[in-house]
């Protein structure tokens, strides 16, 4: 979502509209204890080639629990979607989430896949299939110490 002017309410139910018909995108809102906690999406799917990008914006209420979410989110997108590749872009003055991705998870920084927009660079990140499986079930580990999974649940 890379949109810096405001956008009205029919132009946003217009828009979510589009989204019953278009298989390249699909939205989510995510809930922590029944209260909306984030919006999730999957965009540019490409089920041929097994691409696609993601992003999730956190709500005030959800921010101890990004890394409980991205770690379900990803396991959606490779064991459902059976995406083989995932990029993901940070707004490079995003310090937190950069690390989110890179430190916690084995998110690689993908230069190719840098934008500017508005004068704002995203840095370019990505994920294989691949290395998700090896690192998964240790991060899966790390995080029932701290999280309870049930807690977190999300529709379309």
């Amino acid at each position: 979502m890379f949109n810096t002017e405001i956008i009205t309410e029919k132009a946003h139910f217009a828009w979510l509209e589009t989204l019953k018909d278009d298989a390249t995108k699909l939205y989510f809102l995510a809930y922590l204890d029944d209260v909306p906690a984030a919006v999730v999406d999957f965009t540019s799917i490409d089920y041929q080639n097994k691409t696609c990008e993601w992003g999730f914006y956190l709500f005030e209420n959800a921010q101890l629990i990004g890394a409980l979410l991205e770690h379900l989110l990803l396991n959606y997108v490779f064991a459902v979607l059976k995406i083989d590749l995932l990029y993901c872009r940070v707004l490079a003055e995003n310090v937190s989430v950069y690390r989110l991705h890179t430190k916690r998870f084995p998110f690689v920084q993908n230069s190719c896949y840098n934008f500017l927009c508005k004068d704002r660079l995203f840095n370019g990140l990505s994920l294989t299939k691949t290395l998700w499986q090896e690192r998964r079930v240790a991060m899966e580990q790390m995080l029932r110490l701290v999280f309870d999974f049930s807690a977190v649940v999300w529709e379309r």
